[in-house]
């Protein structure tokens, strides 16, 4: 059992976690929640041991192995996938060139035997079967991995992770470089996965799937329930609604002590109204819970599009000698809402980029019709102007509003007072998808491009974005 004790974590003025004391079982499946910015990355990096901490103690993780996949990995660039992969099996290998450098067929017979209990033999099966459910194929494993994209170094560590079977995996957003077929297979891995782990994600299904137990974040501390994330989401609400209605009992009653105190203390009654004085000196106070508010984005009206938004006829286009996509042929008209799906690398990124003008089309043509304003919300946002803070982002990417007006429009995203004093990379993964987001709504597009847009975002602001793009009067097309 991992025990954490008053731990208290700031970065500068800004308190993440403060006194809080928590255990962590052996063998317990957690999902870790909290609104964007609340400290969910942050205690994951503490945990995997990349992220000092003010105060407190973390006993019994000293001689456990640990997994981690950060949203932004970071892997030996000189390696090729497939070698990376092969550190999974660092103590097999070694035991293997004992064995193949041991002169006495008895000891070699042996360590032969040591080798094949231990799964020596099944390593290439093992590899084959997590590279075909991530989607790394036979050419990726070759590639050396400074020359791999960022999805790319993701699916790579998460399969190195499960081939390695540590005794407890981190995964922070790990559905966010997955395909269908990738997020299943991971279900069912984590399912029956005997160490511990714990996930931050913002896919509700897949937490339900594979959790028993809530880690939610709130007031600086943590609060455990039990169960996947629908019943937390009831139980939370239940005790919500508790909590308020104690409140105002509680707030009635004080109301109520101090009129009698009021009119009493200097009269025949002064002993009871003392009295009084000294149980509301002892009252406990109820809080509120903590009032999340959600995003408030709105859509700053635009010209409308010609019917006819894009005609794309025999678009192919390729990387090098990898043929991406070939002779591909649609039309898209105003108003339509379109879903684009795929394996990962089947080209979907591709396409985004292509009708956004970011690639040229080896073949074929993209034709845009009339009065077209695309809005593109990309993945790859992270090191955006890292040293710059939101609010000087912000009013460069948008050039006609004054100072005030830039704080009224980033308040909408739920970025007040020294939210906006932030350094882009002092920001979450959220918080930064939030904003990007914002950006989108005051460009006026009336197309919209969005490379998984719900990656990063806590569940309340996925909600929130959902009903955003239900009330979008002009064209999108999403992976």
């Amino acid at each position: 059992m991992i025990m954490i004790s008053k731990l208290t974590k700031s970065y500068g003025v800004n308190e993440i976690f403060n006194n809080v004391s928590f255990s962590i079982p052996d063998g317990r499946h957690i999902g870790l929640i909290g609104v964007n910015g609340s400290g969910k990355t942050t205690l994951l990096n503490i945990l995997s041991g990349n992220e000092y901490f003010e105060k407190g103690e973390i006993a019994g993780i000293k001689n456990k192995t640990i997994g981690y996949l950060p949203q932004i990995p970071i892997l030996p660039e000189e390696l090729t996938v497939y070698q990376y992969m092969l550190l999974s099996f660092e103590k097999l290998l070694n035991l293997k060139e004992e064995m193949e450098s041991e002169k006495d067929p008895i000891k070699q017979h042996l360590l032969n035997e040591q080798f094949e209990h231990l799964g020596g033999n099944l390593i290439e099966s093992r590899v084959g079967k997590v590279c075909y459910f991530l989607n790394i194929s036979e050419e990726l494993k070759k590639q050396k991995i400074s020359s791999i994209s960022g999805g790319e170094k993701s699916r790579i560590l998460l399969a190195h992770i499960l081939l390695s079977e540590p005794d407890i995996i981190l995964l922070d957003e790990p559905t966010n470089h997955l395909d269908i077929e990738g997020i299943i297979f991971l279900e069912n891995f984590l399912k029956s996965y005997k160490g511990t782990f714990i996930v931050v994600s913002h896919d509700r299904q897949f937490l339900n799937n594979c959790v028993n137990y809530i880690y939610y974040i709130e007031n600086k501390a943590i609060k455990i329930y039990k169960g996947n994330y629908d019943k937390f989401e009831t139980e939370y609400e239940h005790e919500r609604q508790r909590l308020i209605k104690m409140h105002k009992q509680q707030t009635e009653y004080i109301k109520e002590t101090e009129e009698f105190i009021r009119k009493h203390i200097a009269g025949q009654n002064t002993k009871q109204a003392q009295s009084r004085i000294k149980r509301l000196e002892k009252l406990r106070h109820i809080k509120l819970p903590e009032k999340h508010s959600a995003p408030a984005f709105k859509w700053n009206e635009t010209f409308r599009s010609g019917n006819e938004v894009l005609h794309i006829e025999i678009l192919s286009f390729s990387y090098g000698s990898r043929k991406i996509l070939s002779n591909i042929n649609f039309n898209v008209y105003a108003g339509q809402k379109i879903a684009v799906i795929g394996k990962n690398g089947a080209g979907k990124t591709t396409i985004l980029k292509l009708i956004n003008g970011e690639l040229t089309p080896s073949s074929g043509n993209i034709i845009k019709g009339s009065n077209i304003n695309i809005g593109y919300y990309r993945q790859d946002f992270h090191f955006l102007e890292n040293e710059k803070t939101l609010l000087e982002i912000f009013l460069n990417d948008t050039e006609y509003f004054t100072i005030g007006e830039a704080r009224s429009k980033l308040a909408l995203a739920g970025f007040f007072a020294d939210d906006i004093e932030k350094k882009w990379s002092d920001l979450s993964g959220g918080e930064k998808a939030k904003y990007m987001i914002l950006k989108l709504t005051v460009e006026k597009p009336n197309l919209l491009l969005l490379d998984e847009p719900s990656n990063h975002l806590d569940i309340q602001s996925v909600k929130y974005l959902i009903n955003m793009l239900n009330i979008f009067s002009g064209t999108i097309i999403f992976t």
